[in-house]
């Protein structure tokens, strides 16, 4: 499995695909830790499958990576790819992805009470980008003179860089906290997110729902896709046809104007960290 791994980081792939790729065939490792990949049948990754007692979309990850090492071995000499390939695909029942209201999003840019926190938050909603783009984005690359925020090519998903639109509802929201250089995430994000969202009283949080609101409400607004949206969001147009799903119609073009309406209060003062209050001093110094 450790090649395999190496192989892939060798060819370019993400360190978090890497890692999830460790983490799932580990599992399969300690089940088999006394076979060889060519003593291993069919029947075998059939009963390891099955004793994962897992969704039917997890079960397919798994087979889809049992698959790949398998494949990997076939090049090798060490087994067949046809001894994965022969597994059994699970009926996966697609369900609609879960999005946030427009109350809920206005909460919870309510209830962010850090600057970085705000940043997150506010991008994830009004730009749709994917949690760890956000956690790697640099100052540097929200360019709000000229309205277009640079995800890199190197910590895209899709490993090809975009440039996705500032919209005048993020604009406004980044405008008083911007800064000219350094991590938009600057500290721990997981523990102050959960408390921002128990605050704005958000007790489910579906998977990636803010990256799926700002997709399934922009397609929305702009009826179809005239501005292909899905392209500035590195996702097919199959893809996101499938996040907004039955989503549509006046009533969600009403909901969708609304989820764009939340301005920030100008009474709101953030909290300042020490990295803020330093770089404060030294532009006022110069």
């Amino acid at each position: 499995m450790s090649e395999l791994i190496d192989a892939k980081r060798a060819a370019g792939r993400s360190e978090r695909y890497c890692n999830d790729l460790a983490l799932r065939l580990g599992r399969l490792c300690v089940a088999f830790k006394e076979k060889k990949v060519a003593e291993i049948s069919t029947a075998d990754l059939e009963g390891f499958l099955g004793s994962l007692n897992v969704a039917a979309e997890t079960r397919n990850t798994f087979r889809r990576d049992i698959r790949t090492l398998w494949s990997f071995a076939d090049k090798r000499g060490w087994g067949s790819a046809q001894t994965a390939k022969n597994t059994e695909r699970a009926k996966a029942i697609a369900k609609p992805p879960g999005i946030l209201t427009p109350e809920q999003a206005a909460a919870l840019l309510a209830e962010s009470r850090d600057n970085d926190l705000l940043a997150f938050h506010a991008i994830g909603l009004f730009a749709g980008l994917r949690v760890a783009e956000i956690k790697a984005l640099d100052w540097r690359d929200v360019d709000l003179a000229g309205g277009f925020v640079n995800v890199a090519a190197a910590v895209s998903k899709t490993r090809s860089r975009r440039l996705v639109p500032i919209l005048d509802n993020l604009r406004d929201w980044l405008q008083p906290i911007a800064k000219t250089f350094g991590s938009v995430v600057e500290r721990e994000l997981r523990y102050r997110h959960e408390a921002a969202r128990e605050r704005a009283g958000i007790k489910d949080w579906p998977e990636n729902s803010m990256r799926h609101s700002f997709v399934t409400y922009r397609l929305a607004s702009t009826r179809g896709m005239p501005h292909k949206p899905h392209l500035n969001q590195g996702m097919t147009r199959r893809s996101c046809l499938r996040i907004i799903g039955k989503l549509s119609g006046q009533r969600m073009r009403s909901a969708s104007s609304r989820f764009d309406r939340p301005k920030p209060l100008a009474r709101r003062s953030l909290p300042c960290h020490r990295s803020d209050r330093g770089r404060q001093r030294l532009s006022d110094e110069r």
